[in-house]
């Protein structure tokens, strides 16, 4: 199993980094945004590791999704206040 880290890094370059940027303004809009579309967001989650190499068994990445997106919208935030 590859580490957080890796997977994190992953999802904040292209292709995902635009997936990443719209689940975060979801998640700014509606913080239920993740618990309302958890299925959704695991699959395309899971495509986007799958396609940078990356392969999670489904049961450890549906454990890690949550601290995934919570990191990912901090990694973009703190991005974002470096560019300010």
């Amino acid at each position: 199993m590859e580490g957080f880290g890796k997977a994190l890094n992953a999802l904040l370059k292209q292709p995902a980094l635009e997936f990443s940027r719209k689940l975060r303004s979801s998640l700014d809009e509606n913080p239920e945004y993740l618990k309302r579309h958890e299925a959704e967001i695991f699959l395309q989650v899971q495509r986007l590791l799958s396609d940078a190499g990356i392969y999670w068994d489904e049961k450890v990445l549906r454990e890690r999704l949550p601290n995934l997106v919570r990191e990912i919208v901090s990694s973009l935030r703190a991005i974002e206040k470096k560019r300010e």
